[in-house]
């Protein structure tokens, strides 16, 4: 029940309040009733009154229960039912209202920037009637991940156009996470936010599922899973440590598994070319992408297995007899069923809806026909995001008033999981399935292939009927190949036009008529590449010859090269055998030089001693000419002085005729030898001086110039 785009605004601030991780759920909805007792002065009230003020308040669809819990914390006094208290003890609280108000504005004008891009998408001018089933449709949008109407498609294009715009996006967060916090205060009983998951509960998926958790729809799915997996992971950890038992189990009907292996079994038939692919069915072409073989495909079937162990994913240890005669009763299959929901959407096959139907009949026998309890007290359900199954759940011949569905998908049961293990108050990260982006993907991918689905059952039908040739088909076929898209193929403004094109165009003709007109424009091209291709060749045998010419251009310059190298080489040894020669005359010239030194040394130390030999003998030589020249001097004078005063009178006759023959001759032979040097020159020799002279005497007689 809403009342106004007001819940908007009350749900971003729901989730505002909830960022801080010491406050639990209610703690935040506490604010909001101590807003509502100051906004409207009440001092005393019944809980129904004050549930439907705040109701009216905040555009909630809170039960007088959950109110009544609420407010047991503020200790009020009770008189004759009624609770009193003073509502200005709460004024700080009015803070709630002005941050809706703010909200509200952000809200508007997201809504706003809606109407302005549906009306730009649909040219023509939305009435207030009209605007108000798009905010109606919008809310139910975020609330619910399985809605589409009309609108859906619009929204969905919107969100994703405008992914980047701060504008848009940030107010869209707070408003899809504080859903989250919200609904789990409506959907919650009279509990504390902190509790953890109590109680058992086994999810049987469905073959959507499992191909989600393998990635054979995409990424994005796969990672939706992940996030689901790893609350499940959170939760039985926590279990088996202080129960040695798994709160949650994953499980899977035998008819899934036989589903299963009949898809498995076409994929066969698609890589054998017996069976043509459906285009709109992602998970067959991630399948059988890159296989030839049967063999192939039978070991993605067994990697396909492997990782659901892996995942603890199993069929039912203990199978239950869903079609005995004590379960007869809680058996929901019924013909009526299959009639009415065809009826409603033709274009399902009867095959599907019988299908879907015995997997939410055999979640029926498990519960014992008992839905009306809490999720978490359910103990069984059906995880699933098949369209068929998720309608089929909520059609009142299965589901009464005041039941839980069958069925869940990963919004609903990843978001309890979240909520229950206390994340929507600040702590951890927010799961990618809450992300309205990816939310939008979802649903645009979904339009896409289920527009591709139905246009490819018409053009079988037209093929059976005879109305299209076979190679016309071939052709749309391809076509309707290439719409296919998974959400996180959406992410440009180009992937967008695609996808909006790929919904809005119904009519297969005009299909044929883009082929044709494709096929003449490929036609064009392909002229067009002959011509290059003729040119190409004429060029490229024009290239061959500058090649084969580079080539020989090549061979001789490598011949040229090793020539060079060879000389270089040669250049290189004869400069090292110079080397080494002028190494060896270097070394010969040092022993030279040290032999001539060596030789120098011993020439000079012989002159030396000559030398000084030649010195001594000259000085004794010189000593005796002294000697002698003064000895006869001596003679000569005696001999002198006795002729004169004696006359020789007292000598012999004999001896003065031989001493006046004698002593003349010896005179003569004494001023000979000295004539040689001179006396001086002698007296210096023989007492120290004229060294020099005799040194240059010695070379002279060295040089035979000097006796």
């Amino acid at each position: 029940t809403i009342i106004d785009n007001k819940c908007l605004a009350s749900w971003a601030v729901f989730r505002q309040l909830s960022e801080n991780g010491q406050k639990n759920r209610y703690d935040v909805l506490r604010e909001f009733i101590k807003a509502s007792i100051y906004k409207h002065g009440l001092r005393e009230f019944a809980v129904p009154d004050l549930t439907d003020i705040v109701n009216k308040d905040y555009a909630f669809s809170l039960k007088n229960a959950v109110i009544g819990f609420a407010i047991q914390a503020f200790k009020f006094s009770k008189t004759q039912g009624y609770f009193v208290c003073n509502p200005n003890d709460f004024a700080e609280y009015k803070q709630v209202n002005e941050d809706i108000e703010k909200e509200s504005a952000l809200s508007n004008s997201v809504l706003e920037q809606l109407y302005a891009y549906v009306e730009e998408v649909r040219q023509q001018t939305l009435t207030n009637q009209k605007k108000g089933e798009l905010v109606q449709s919008f809310i139910n949008y975020i609330l619910d991940n399985g809605y589409s109407d009309q609108n859906a498609k619009d929204i969905s294009s919107f969100v994703v156009k405008y992914k980047h715009g701060s504008n848009i996006s940030i107010p869209l967060k707070d408003i899809l996470e504080g859903v989250v916090s919200y609904t789990g205060v409506v959907f919650d009983t009279a509990s504390s936010a902190s509790s953890r998951w109590k109680t058992e509960m086994y999810v049987y998926l469905d073959t959507e599922i499992i191909f989600h958790m393998a990635g054979y729809n995409g990424e994005l799915y796969k990672q939706l899973f992940d996030d689901f997996y790893a609350y499940v992971e959170e939760i039985n950890t926590e279990s088996k440590t202080n129960t040695k038992r798994k709160k949650i189990h994953l499980r899977y009907f035998p008819e899934t598994e036989e589903e299963i292996e009949r898809f498995f079994e076409r994929a066969k038939d698609i890589v054998n070319n017996k069976l043509r692919m459906i285009p709109s069915v992602t998970a067959m072409k991630a399948i059988t992408e890159g296989c030839t073989s049967d063999v192939e495909i039978v070991e993605k079937k067994g990697m396909l297995f492997d990782l659901m162990k892996n995942h603890g994913i199993q069929s039912d240890p203990n199978p239950v007899e869903y079609y005995s005669e004590d379960h007869y009763k809680l058996n929901i299959e019924d013909q009526s069923i299959i009639d009415k929901f065809h009826q409603e959407n033709p274009k399902t096959k009867t095959k599907d809806i019988e299908e879907s139907l015995v997997s939410l009949s055999h979640v029926n026998v498990l519960r014992q026909g008992k839905s009306d309890k809490s999720f978490e007290n359910l103990r069984f359900v059906l995880l699933t995001d098949n369209f068929i199954t998720k309608r089929l759940s909520r059609m009142p011949e299965i589901r009464k008033d005041g039941d839980r569905p069958l069925s869940t998908d990963l919004y609903y049961i990843t978001n309890r999981m979240w909520y229950r293990l206390g994340k929507a108050f600040g702590n951890g990260e927010t799961p990618r399935v809450f992300d309205v982006i990816n939310k939008a993907r979802v649903v645009l991918s979904s339009q896409v292939n289920n527009s591709v689905a139905a246009k490819y059952e018409d053009l079988v039908g037209r093929m059976d009927r005879h109305e299209i040739s076979s190679e016309t088909a071939i052709e749309v076929l391809y076509q309707l190949r290439n719409e296919v898209k998974n959400p996180e193929d959406i992410d440009s403004e180009t992937d967008l036009e695609e996808a909006l094109e790929a919904i809005n165009e119904t009519d297969i003709d005009r299909y044929a008529e883009k082929e044709a007109f494709r096929r003449r424009q490929e036609e064009a091209v392909r002229e067009e590449n002959e011509q290059l291709k003729r040119e190409k060749a004429q060029i490229e045998t024009r290239a061959g010859e500058i090649v084969k010419e580079n080539e020989k251009v090549k061979q001789r310059n490598s011949e040229i090269a090793a020539e060079n190298t060879r000389m270089e080489q040669e250049k290189a040894a004869l400069e090292k055998k110079l080397d080494d020669k002028e190494k060896e005359k270097v070394s010969i010239e040092a022993q030279l030089a040290e032999a001539k030194q060596k030789a120098e040394v011993a020439e000079n130390a012989a002159r030396t001693m000559a030398f000084a030999e030649f010195c001594r003998k000259q000085r004794k030589s010189a000593r005796w000419n002294v000697a002698l020249v003064i000895l006869f001097l001596a003679l000569a004078t005696v001999y002198s002085w006795l002729a004169t005063e004696y006359k020789w009178e007292f000598l012999p006759v004999w001896l003065q005729i031989i001493a006046a023959y004698l002593v003349p001759q010896l005179l003569v032979f004494a001023r000979t030898k000295v004539a040689k040097i001179g006396f001086f020159e002698s007296f210096s020799i023989a007492f120290g001086g004229r060294k020099k002279q005799s040194a240059d005497d010695f070379a002279k007689i060295e040089k035979g110039e000097l006796a």
